[in-house]
């Protein structure tokens, strides 16, 4: 991944998180998901605003995960898993109608997921796509490996739990 220019360090970052290809693993606390993207960010020189939306089927998400994700303010958007894909990318785009440029839009998500890139918009992965199996890897070793503290107490514009359902069309 590649250091953020001035202006998108500064820029709004928004993260639509696929919770069905890259689970928080088994073991991880996931109250410690939120700060591990920061951390990540951070290491990358953003530091602007963000907002994390997780992607999923609440009913497939394990309860104590569901809880712990929801008291760190990452939002948690309900998508029925068949149209998981296609919804990250509905969002994606949604996010770039209503938050003019200069944004961040990170997806951790399949490379399918993305919507066309528009102009002004900084649109990106963590990690570069191998395959689906790699990618859980990866995944894995960016939030198992980013375990120092955050400069940041609070993201900027941690927002509270929302709750949106996907309308399956």
């Amino acid at each position: 991944m590649k250091m953020a220019s001035p202006e998108e360090a500064l820029a709004e970052t928004f993260v639509f998180w696929d919770m069905k290809q890259f689970p928080v693993p088994s073991g991880f606390d996931a109250l410690q998901v939120l700060p591990c993207i920061t951390r990540f960010l951070e290491k990358y020189g953003y530091s602007g605003p963000l907002t994390i939306t997780a992607v999923g089927d609440p009913s497939r998400i394990p309860g104590h995960i569901f809880h712990a994700l929801s008291l760190t303010g990452i939002r948690l958007y309900h998508v029925p898993t068949k149209i998981l894909r296609r919804d990250t990318m509905s969002l994606m785009s949604h996010c770039m109608s209503e938050n003019s440029p200069p944004a961040n839009i990170m997806g951790i998500c399949g490379p399918r997921s993305f919507p066309p890139p528009l102009s002004g918009y900084n649109i990106f992965r963590p990690f570069s796509y191998s395959s689906p199996h790699q990618d859980f890897i990866l995944w894995k070793s960016l939030i198992l490996a980013t375990s120092q503290p955050t400069s940041r107490e609070t993201p900027k514009g941690l927002t509270p739990l929302l709750t949106g359902k996907g309308d399956g069309n």
